[in-house]
């Protein structure tokens, strides 16, 4: 008996596996498992991000081996899930149909997300795909982005323990509302990035307006996200193009990406809606009794010419180092009218970085140097051609009177010392020699408010 054989347990080596109690298998060739490596992810529920005009980014938004650049960013409203489908490789192949459980985890500042999902793997699937897989938190409840946000991802085949899946990395950015108009990837980094942590609509707006200031000067302009080009404030001085510079679509299309005010009041709306803010509007402005405004700075010297329009362009009003734009130093400086962006914090002008103002009289008293008269002298500055009025003022408005007025009330209105001040400037010489003194005027009398002298005149309007 001693020479009788005793059973034993199959060995791998034998080229049995050991019992799987899992799969009630003892005997027969080894199980294998399947293995699993995230090849695709295509988010759901996301605001769809456009590529700066040049059309919107398509699933899936993140593919394995793409370079970094190319892949899609995405838009989410804070506070709010993500869902995402998964396309995973099969690397290791089962030996029978295995249950594969899927999860991704992400931390995402405070927010911390999983997704869960699970698929059958065949023995000659070579790829599968997770759909629909909800995220087990939110975002966080404000405004930020995430560059990258990493989702590290695991599979668990039937319960023999959780292995790496791989990571994927997005860059993700947290809007305050569901955008009401098209979130152009330019905007949505700049706001984003601007307002990072901003709950309210107010802190969002003012915030999200900071980096204009600094990006105004020659080779500091916003970079377009899906170029790399600067984006400019009348790049070519007066020469800048009449046409196709007024829209955000133009700044975010033009090869040059340069634009007039109109470009930028409408880029600044435009991001504002990006969020879901819709309480900004653009706006113009014109001179009261001109036909051009000039934007700072100028020097004005004694002139030479008749009341109102007193100095001659470019001889006795004369163009100095200017307040910088968008990208560029010294840009065109002469205007019919200008466009501005109104909302409830203040006045911006975002073609200068300049706001909030608290209304249009405190942003006339930093950017305006006057106002002028036609025809425009053309001349060159800083190696750009400019324009300049022929006939210039430091401004004035014509107030005509009415009943009751008398020249201290006048002055009053306007934040002039006194009556005497006004009756007495030079530029009421002529309303002099009609109304002696006490000079107080009879209704229609035409009375020029001076602005050197006037605290509370807008010269615009």
């Amino acid at each position: 008996m001693s020479d009788e054989k005793q059973p034993t347990s199959p060995t791998a080596d034998a080229g049995t596996a050991p019992c799987d109690p899992l799969l009630q298998s003892c005997g027969g060739p080894p199980v294998v498992h399947a293995v699993l490596q995230v090849k695709e992810i295509t988010f759901g529920g996301n605001h769809v991000v456009e590529k700066d005009t040049a059309g919107p980014f398509v699933a899936p938004e993140w593919v394995r081996g793409r370079a970094a650049a190319d892949n899609a960013p995405v838009c989410y409203a804070r506070n709010t899930t993500m869902t995402i489908t998964a396309k995973l490789d099969v690397t290791q192949k089962p030996s029978a149909a295995d249950a594969v459980d899927v999860r991704g985890r992400a931390t995402l500042g405070p927010a911390q997300l999983e997704w869960n999902g699970s698929v059958t793997v065949n023995p000659g699937d070579s790829e599968v795909s997770v759909a629909g897989m909800v995220s087990t938190g939110t975002l966080p409840n404000r405004v930020t982005f995430f560059d990258p946000g990493s989702i590290d991802w695991e599979s668990n085949a039937a319960m023999t323990g959780w292995k790496s899946a791989g990571r994927t990395s997005h860059t993700i950015y947290v809007v305050l509302g569901a955008p009401t108009g098209t979130a152009h990837w330019t905007l949505l980094d700049i706001s984003c990035r601007g307002a990072d942590g901003k709950t309210t609509e107010d802190d969002f707006v003012r915030a999200s307006f900071l980096p204009f200031q600094s990006t105004i000067g020659d080779g500091k302009g916003f970079k377009r996200k899906r170029d790399g080009v600067e984006l400019t404030y009348y790049k070519q001085g007066a020469g800048t193009p009449s046409s196709g510079v007024f829209t955000c679509a133009d700044l975010l299309s033009r090869a040059d990406g340069t634009g007039r005010c109109g470009a930028w009041a409408r880029f600044l709306v435009a991001m504002h809606q990006a969020h879901g803010v819709t309480s900004s509007a653009v706006f113009g402005v014109v001179p009261v009794d001109a036909q051009l405004l000039i934007v700072k700075n100028c020097t004005f010297g004694a002139g030479t010419q008749p009341v109102p329009f007193t100095h001659r362009g470019q001889s006795e009003c004369v163009k100095q180092q200017g307040i910088v734009g968008q990208g560029k130093n010294n840009p065109q400086f002469t205007f019919g009218d200008h466009a501005l962006v109104r909302h409830s914090t203040g006045i911006y002008d975002p073609s200068y970085g300049v706001g909030p103002k608290a209304n249009l009289l405190a942003w006339e008293g930093g950017g305006i140097a006057g106002i002028g008269a036609m025809p425009l002298l053309p001349f060159m500055f800083g190696g750009d051609r400019h324009i300049i009025p022929a006939l210039c003022s430091p401004g004035f408005i014509k107030y005509t009177a009415v009943a009751g007025d008398t020249m201290a009330s006048i002055a009053t209105k306007f934040g002039i010392a006194s009556g005497g001040a006004l009756y007495n400037h030079a530029y009421n010489a002529a309303f002099r020699a009609l109304r002696a003194a006490p000079g107080n005027p009879q209704p229609g009398d035409v009375v020029f408010i001076p602005r050197d002298i006037a605290t509370t005149l807008a010269i615009l309007k």
